[in-house]
């Protein structure tokens, strides 16, 4: 017997903003500069990598390429 998965992915579960600042404050609880790269990762395509940018104070190319170095200084 074959198990069957379906894809998951985790912005589709955030919908709300309330949604997806309780991601990022619990991927931040982690303390851990690659889960946070990460989690803003997730968030810009439900969010907008344009409203990311602005909202964060992260330039539009620190928050594309360069997010891990932005965020741990």
């Amino acid at each position: 017997m074959t198990e069957k998965f379906s894809h998951y992915d985790t912005v589709d579960c955030l919908k709300t903003d309330e949604d997806m600042a309780l991601y990022f404050e619990a991927c931040l609880e982690e303390n851990d500069p690659a889960l946070i790269a990460h989690a803003l990762g997730v968030i810009a395509p439900a969010r907008g990598m344009t409203q990311l940018a602005k909202d964060t104070g992260i330039g539009h190319q620190a928050s594309c390429g360069n997010t891990l170095a932005a965020i741990s200084g």
